[in-house]
């Protein structure tokens, strides 16, 4: 699957090498690549270390870089009332140190992103799931904008948490498993 979507103030993204491999009824494996084209954008790509105004082709921007994101995934059906989920995402460097500063105010720089979550059935018509993602600790350290002589060291890591309950209304349609052989 490729997608192409791009718009005048964000970059192009292209989504491609998509893949799943369903093995029985029990486990899905998946895989994904991403490509964002920062670079295309001159208000993120530009440099926040120059002089000229904000709003011009050339004013600063970010210092974003293009970005190649790889993401690996696991769902185990573990029961019809239970499925357990698992995955790990890489994403090269956004940004480059000399962009410490503005660092500060992008919180995906961070690289490194493991995730788990579950659903739960807990009646006929009602779900919980239940997922984390923990991004590990990332720095950059650089000069400290309207004053390059003194250098700035920005830290991140990510914590997100998220429970919801899904409920459908009517008759459920449930997929004919695939059967074991």
């Amino acid at each position: 699957v490729v997608c192409i979507m791009p718009t005048k103030d964000n970059p192009n993204n292209i989504t491609a090498m998509n893949a799943m491999v369903v093995m029985f009824e029990l486990l899905s494996l998946m895989a994904d690549y991403k490509k964002v084209w920062n670079g295309s954008v001159p208000a993120l790509a530009n440099t926040s270390l120059t002089t000229s105004l904000f709003g011009t082709s050339t004013g600063p921007g970010f210092g974003w870089k293009d970005v190649d994101i790889f993401k690996v995934a696991a769902e185990w059906r573990r029961s019809p009332d239970l499925t357990l989920r698992a995955g790990y995402s890489h994403s090269s460097h956004l940004t480059a140190d000399k962009e410490a500063d503005v660092a500060a105010f992008i919180p995906s720089f961070v690289q490194h992103h493991v995730t788990a979550g579950l659903n739960k059935r807990l009646s006929r018509n009602l779900d919980l799931e239940v997922s984390a993602m923990y991004g590990f600790s990332a720095s950059r350290t650089g000069p400290e904008l309207g004053n390059p002589a003194r250098a700035i060291q920005t830290d991140a890591s990510q914590l997100e948490l998220t429970a919801g309950f899904v409920y459908r209304f009517g008759e459920e349609v449930r997929p004919d498993p695939i059967p074991l052989k």
